[in-house]
């Protein structure tokens, strides 16, 4: 993240009780506890909704795919009542869920055993059992709409945030740029601030606590694979069934979506590559990640492999910023980070399904930084500082080929289709 140019001209101050850096879901919902209690702004370098969120297939987990993770497992089971609660029913899409579990937990609060002999898509390995039950997904795009809406007069888009630092009154300071060429902006103090920006937390942490060498982030870098075909279960004639499901011997996730009378799998795997900046991304190959994705996907649903010219592929590159757990899955999501002494937190929710709750905790810490104090009447917002728009969900505005183009696509000459 680059610095403003040094002949930044400050044209005014803002000053509010709680800063929220980011644009995603889980910033919106610390936005929205916050604003409860607080004079708050949020401030984006990106349109809302856009980055992990848009990247974020963002299906509600209840636990399956942590369920030797019995803390974490609590965490999501408890989770779903929180988006009950959070959206209207309409913007909560269920599907057939299907896992094949390598171990039950002692207290497995699922059941639904799929015979033998049902007609599924999934041919999981054997001996795995496969299981069946609802689970429900949220468009990101929907959701960041609803919620989203009500608060834009507390949203603003900027194009760069630097000097942070900590006033003598043991305040957050820091400026903000209005304009695309960085030549003009403002001064803002906030009481504290939320770093909600996920990957580009580790940057503006770095700054305000002079550790450049940061490590509570881990950035992670992967693909999602996006399959389109028509509504049904047929997959020989080019349907693709509203199912979704996990299967850890195949490292395979898949999550539906129904767009314009198609239907449409996110396709993603096991393959998490740590990076050190998210400027990395582009230095993986999407030819290796299918080589290694093929196999596998293609056992799980041979029909793919045989009849996958009856659809339409794609696929986009995609970031996720964690807790830092050396490579690892962060077993104790969500991170939410104090920041030594400093009236700052910065938080990680790890899963989607998880961000209600971690606002619910930011808010709770938030208080016990700066208390109730007298609330800090709202900023009179400069007219050169805007709301962002809403940003679509990635898979929406990916380019899908035949299967023929998307082989020549990846490797130039088809070898990936034998």
């Amino acid at each position: 993240m680059p610095l403003f140019a040094g002949d930044l001209t400050l044209r005014g101050n803002l000053t509010i009780d709680v800063a929220v850096v980011g644009g995603g879901i889980q910033a919106l919902l610390v936005l929205r506890k916050l604003a409860e209690r607080y004079s708050t702004a949020m401030f984006t370098r990106s349109n809302l909704g856009a980055g992990q969120t848009a990247h974020s297939h963002a299906f509600l987990h209840q636990g399956q795919m942590v369920a030797r993770m019995p803390e974490l497992l609590k965490k999501l089971q408890a989770a779903k009542e929180d988006w009950d609660d959070l959206v209207p029913k309409e913007l909560l899409h269920e599907t057939s869920f299907y896992w094949t579990p390598k171990e039950i937990p002692f207290d497995c609060p699922w059941n639904g055993l799929v015979p033998s002999n049902a007609s599924v898509p999934f041919r999981v390995r054997r001996p795995a059992a496969l299981y069946e039950f609802p689970g429900h997904y949220i468009n990101a795009h929907d959701v960041v709409s609803h919620i989203g809406a009500p608060l834009l007069s507390q949203i603003r888009r900027i194009y760069q945030i630097d000097q942070l630092g900590v006033s003598p009154n043991n305040e957050i300071t820091f400026r903000i740029a209005a304009d695309s060429d960085r030549t003009a902006g403002y001064r803002v103090t906030a009481k504290a601030v939320v770093f909600a920006a996920g990957a580009g937390n580790h940057r503006l942490i770095s700054e305000l606590t002079k550790e450049l060498g940061y490590r509570g982030q881990q950035t992670i870098k992967a693909f999602m694979l996006i399959i389109q075909g028509k509504e049904g279960n047929a997959l020989n004639r080019g349907q693709l069934p509203h199912h979704s499901g996990f299967f850890p011997s195949e490292r395979i996730f898949i999550a539906p979506r129904r767009h314009n009378g198609e239907s449409v799998w996110l396709v993603g795997d096991g393959q998490r590559f740590w990076i050190q900046h998210p400027a990395d991304w582009l230095h993986m190959s999407a030819r290796d990640w299918f080589r290694r994705l093929r196999v596998p996907l293609f056992d799980l649903v041979p029909e793919l492999a045989t009849y996958g010219k009856e659809f339409a592929w794609g696929y986009y590159e995609a970031v996720k910023a964690e807790g830092d757990h050396d490579g690892g899955f962060p077993e104790n999501s969500p991170t939410i980070e104090l920041l030594g002494n400093l009236p700052a937190i910065a938080v990680w929710p790890g899963l989607f399904t998880l961000a209600p709750s971690a606002a619910c905790k930011v808010a709770t810490q938030t208080e016990a930084l700066i208390g109730s104090q007298v609330r800090t009447p709202a900023p009179v917002w400069p007219a050169d500082l805007h709301p962002p728009v809403i940003e679509r969900e990635t898979w929406l505005d990916t380019p899908l080929w035949s299967w023929s183009e998307f082989n020549h696509l990846l490797n130039g000459s088809g070898a990936l289709a034998s």
